[in-house]
C-alpha cells in the first residue's frame, strides 16, 4: 500500500499533538467530534483548518497517515529540521550538523530510519558515510 502524503503543515500539527500525549485515535475522535479546543493549550499557534480539511475530504487517507506514516508532499529545508526534532527528538548540532545542500552525520536506528526515509519528500535522498555509520540527508 503507497504511503500517503500529507502536507508540511498537517506533518507538524500531528507531530506536535503526538509530542503531547495525544494518541493517533484522540486525534482522530477530535477531528470527528469537532472537539479541539482543548489543543490549543498544547500551542495557542497551531491551525487545525488543514488537518480537519483531511479528515473531512478523506478520513482514510488521514488515519492511514496517523496509523501507517506518511510521507510530506514537499519537504522544506526548515521543514525536515523541526520534523526531526519534532518526530525523532533530533536536535541540530548535538545529533546532526547543517551544511548548505542538508544534514550531514545524523546518527539514526533502524527504526527511525525508516521513519525519515518514509516522511522524506522527492527532493531529499540519503547518503550513508563511509567512515562512520551516519548518514547525511541532502537535497537533490
Amino acid at each position: 500500500m503507497p504511503v500517503v502524503a500529507i502536507n508540511m503543515m498537517n506533518a507538524f500539527t500531528i507531530e506536535k499533538l503526538r509530542d503531547n500525549a495525544i494518541s493517533n485515535e484522540q486525534i482522530i475522535e477530535g477531528l470527528e467530534k469537532q472537539e479541539m479546543e482543548n489543543w490549543k493549550e498544547i500551542d495557542a499557534t497551531l491551525n487545525f483548518d488543514d488537518l480537519v480539511a483531511l479528515y473531512q475530504n478523506d478520513r482514510n487517507a488521514l488515519e492511514s497517515a496517523l496509523m501507517d506514516g506518511y510521507s510530506v508532499k514537499f519537504l522544506t529545508f526548515n521543514g525536515l529540521k523541526n520534523l526531526l526534532k519534532m518526530r525523532l527528538h533530533k536536535i541540530e548540532g548535538e545529533d546532526f550538523q547543517i551544511c548548505d545542500t542538508g544534514l550531514t552525520h545524523l546518527s539514526l536506528s533502524s527504526g527511525e530510519l525508516a521513519i525519515l526515509q518514509q516522511m522524506l519528500s522527492i527532493n531529499w535522498s540519503i547518503e550513508g558515510n563511509t567512515n562512520d555509520p551516519t548518514i547525511n540527508v541532502l537535497l537533490k
